[in-house]
């Protein structure tokens, strides 16, 4: 089967606006040169669409202006997820609640928060502290190729490979990637796709944790 590029359109959710503030550059000392600043905006729902036009714009680092509850609210980790695949540099900071420690290892492939709020257990200490210092790009990244998506995940140590060909389960990676209700996704793939740490839920929507490959930022016969 030849995969169209409709099978991986997401379903949009136009009812989220979330609040940046932009520069063309990530560097702190660049960053206070006049016209460096690109300054606040709203960014709404199609947060794939959102981060491609900041990148073709030059904007390379973006701050989220309010927390980002770990727990709850899935938008701003899915935006999280489109500008780390454009090498955005992203500024964020978390709101976790306790014994979420195995939710940290699954976002570990996005840029790390500067900032945690909440009472956090040791564990949950560690592991954040494993994802500032072993933080590097393309921990867990996906490509479409014609009738399969490959996922790498690094995220949990060794290379994991995943080869997905199955025209379901491809049709549901399109719905996932902007998040779906849980119960719209059929069960056998939500835990196929759980068992292996590829999708995750928030406040009743399922949706897809692995970045949209770019570009290979190594060598090309690094592994």
């Amino acid at each position: 089967m030849s995969l169209q590029q409709a099978e991986l359109d997401p379903v949009r959710r136009p009812d989220r606006s979330i609040a940046v503030e932009l520069w063309l550059d990530y560097d702190a000392a660049a960053r206070a040169i006049p016209g460096i600043a690109q300054g606040r905006r709203q960014l709404d729902g199609d947060w794939a669409s959102a981060a491609a036009q900041l990148y073709q714009s030059g904007i390379r680092c973006v701050r989220l202006v309010e927390p980002v509850d770990l727990d709850v609210d899935p938008a701003p980790l899915i935006l999280l997820r489109e500008l780390t695949s454009w090498a955005i540099v992203s500024e964020w900071v978390a709101r976790c609640a306790e014994g979420s420690a195995t939710q940290l290892m699954q976002l570990s492939h996005l840029y790390p928060p500067s900032t945690v709020l909440g009472e956090l257990d040791p564990l949950q200490v560690a592991r954040l502290r494993s994802w500032r210092e072993q933080y590097f790009p393309c921990k867990c990244t996906y490509r479409v190729g014609p009738g399969f998506v490959e996922v790498r995940d690094r995220r949990f140590g060794n290379l994991e490979l995943f080869t997905i060909d199955e025209p379901d389960r491809l049709a549901a990676i399109g719905r996932l990637s902007d998040g779906m209700p849980v119960d719209e996704l059929d069960p056998a793939i939500r835990q196929e796709l759980a068992d292996v740490n590829l999708i995750t839920e928030h406040d009743g929507l399922c949706w897809w944790l692995p970045m949209r490959l770019r570009r290979w930022p190594f060598y090309p016969m690094t592994v």
